[in-house]
């Protein structure tokens, strides 16, 4: 119906926001932790932050503080509706909003998680070969582990909730092809990667030879 459609639309706009606003609080403050752990280890490879001002906590607390319980009690209106067993809820485990919703999330975190992990592997094969950085301005490494804590586990929740729904609804339609297409996506996406990747290291290997 036209009100569990815009049931559905509210819940799950308002959710995606309270969690980017919670995701952006919970970064800033694990980076501000691996910062000042770095600093104190005065450990070079991890880096260390650029100063923790009260400032950078207060924001980042305040967006905790508002971002989880809008977040808390938005999903767990969600979450009724997996759990349900009566008409609405079949509903929204079918709705190609759930569909959108939760494929986008999942690619929003995993594309965090992949462009983190490329920043720490490329600082590390800096520090081993002993090169100079040639990025200027770009994350530390502090700053991309702290990206990578936080938006791992919610690329894995959003993914795994989705792969129950799949195996036990036996989904069809939209919201089927729009969980496909996250997957499919991604696994091009990797391809491209590797593609990428290799050619570099043949053209550099071939540059040295």
């Amino acid at each position: 119906t036209s009100m569990g459609v815009a049931r559905r639309l509210y819940l799950y706009s308002v959710s995606a926001v309270s969690l980017l606003v919670l995701a952006i609080g919970l970064y800033n403050l694990a980076a501000l932790v691996l910062g000042q752990v770095a600093d104190i280890l005065d450990a070079s490879v991890i880096g260390g932050g650029a100063g923790t001002g009260r400032e950078q906590v207060s924001m980042a607390i305040a967006l905790v503080v508002v971002g989880l319980p809008v977040f808390t009690i938005h999903w767990w209106l969600v979450e009724r509706g997996w759990l349900g067993t009566d008409a609405a809820a079949v509903d929204d485990r079918f709705s190609s909003i759930r569909a959108f919703h939760l494929a986008l999330v999942a690619t929003v975190g995993l594309g965090v998680a992949v462009y983190a992990g490329i920043v720490v592997v490329r600082h590390g094969f800096i520090w081993v070969l002993g090169v100079q950085d040639p990025a200027i301005g770009g994350p530390r490494v502090s700053e991309a582990l702290a990206l990578i804590a936080i938006s791992v586990p919610i690329w894995w929740y959003h993914q795994h909730r989705r792969g129950i729904d799949l195996r036990r609804d036996h989904l069809g339609g939209s919201a089927a092809w729009l969980s496909r297409l996250y997957r499919y996506g991604w696994a091009f996406a990797g391809l491209i990667l590797l593609v990428t990747g290799v050619s570099q290291v043949l053209e550099t290997t071939s540059s040295v030879l």
